[in-house]
């Protein structure tokens, strides 16, 4: 594939993700190279569990890391399909891997290998649509009253000129569909200028105010190359999509499916929330561990100092562990909880005491829960 750094931006469409991508792994270290890691592998399939051992695990992170590298200095499209191989085993071994930028990372480089030896408009039309997916996705996921009364009037904290504008939901609203309203934008040449300064804007903003909180930091990179690649994407470019000329596209499809469609199961927790780029979406439930065993040698220190006591014994907060130890939230859907609960629990000699619990919110109603499910650990022991 001939990429031309002055026609299209392909080569750094491809150098920036790397890099990127680089930079976020330095920061969530443990969650790719597992060698003093205490959090769990959660397998992407139950039946599946793949662990290569010490040197394996070894040199699946040390491929990745120095194929990302060559893509920044020699682009072939063998060091692409080493890319996609290397992360989709390191996907399979720990599910907690696919973020929404490492998946994100994933369909652009499977974009860049898919096209290699056709047309560039092909490429340029295809990553396009992920971008506009995933802006359109995540503006959509925000649209409750959870986002709008929480998360947006915490986002809006972090310093005293901003904390009157998070204090109102209907800019909450607003934010979401401004987001989303982005994302179509790109898709037409007359509004497409527009909405690449908007998405532009959006991102800084994000970076002053995350930036301010010093709270999940490896969204720093995501942010800061998505907007130069959607300035690289969309502000020269001349082309407009075109649904007949996709159609017969199998990459479009795959996109289609997996990031157009896939991501409205999520509302169902059908569908990771990574993947459904439903990010500070608010209404995603919390997974709890309770136990009041004693417990094996083998027990996780590094979670002891996020247990707190309760009425029904000693408890933490999955997400809050992987936030402190991978530097990257955990998933909370049921079978993630269960897979994560079946590893926990055999850390304590007495299982009929331990459990793990989903609290979900009422979807549409803020600050209401339902009812919490509870997965007793001699359940999932075998």
């Amino acid at each position: 594939m001939n990429f031309s750094i002055k026609k299209d931006g392909l080569y750094w469409i491809a150098a920036i993700s790397a890099i990127c991508f680089l930079i976020q792994i330095s920061i969530s270290l443990k969650l790719w190279h597992v060698a003093e890691r205490e959090f769990f592998m959660i397998p992407m399939f139950g039946f599946l569990p793949f662990d290569a051992g010490h040197l394996g695990n070894f040199a699946l992170f040390i491929g990745l890391i120095a194929n990302l590298l060559a893509i920044i200095f020699y682009q072939r499209q063998i060091i692409f399909a080493n890319v996609l191989i290397l992360l989709t085993l390191l996907f399979i071994q720990d599910i907690t891997r696919i973020q929404a930028w490492s998946y994100q990372y994933f369909m652009t480089f499977a974009v860049l290998l898919y096209c290699w030896k056709r047309p560039k408009k092909e490429a340029i039309f295809l990553l396009q649509i992920i971008f506009v997916l995933t802006y359109v996705w995540s503006g959509i996921q925000k649209m409750n009253p959870h986002y709008a009364n929480h998360v947006h009037a915490w986002l809006f904290s972090t310093y005293d000129w901003s904390k009157p504008f998070g204090e109102s939901h209907q800019i909450g609203y607003l934010t979401a569909f401004a987001e989303c309203l982005i994302g179509a934008a790109l898709l037409f040449k007359r509004t497409r200028k527009a909405a690449v300064i908007g998405a532009i804007f959006m991102h800084l903003f994000i970076l002053l105010m995350i930036g301010g909180a010093k709270w999940n930091q490896v969204i720093y990179p995501w942010n800061i190359g998505m907007a130069v690649m959607v300035w690289l994407l969309f502000w020269n470019q001349e082309y407009e999509f075109n649904f007949s000329e996709m159609r017969r596209n199998v990459m479009f499809w795959v996109i289609a499916v997996f990031m157009g469609i896939c991501p409205v199961l999520f509302i169902f927790e059908k569908f990771p929330e990574p993947m459904s780029f439903a990010m500070y979406n608010g209404r995603t439930p919390t997974i709890a561990f309770y136990y009041s065993g004693v417990a094996k040698p083998n027990y996780p220190r590094s979670v002891q100092k996020h247990v707190q006591p309760t009425n029904k014994g000693m408890r933490f907060l999955v997400a809050t562990w992987a936030l402190e130890e991978l530097k990257v939230p955990a998933y909370h859907y049921a079978n993630y909880a269960q897979k994560f609960g079946k590893q926990m629990c055999q850390c304590f000699d007495n299982q009929g005491d331990n459990w793990v619990q989903i609290e979900r919110l009422e979807q549409w109603e803020h600050g209401k829960y339902l009812e919490p499910e509870m997965i007793l650990c001699k359940k999932i022991v075998d």
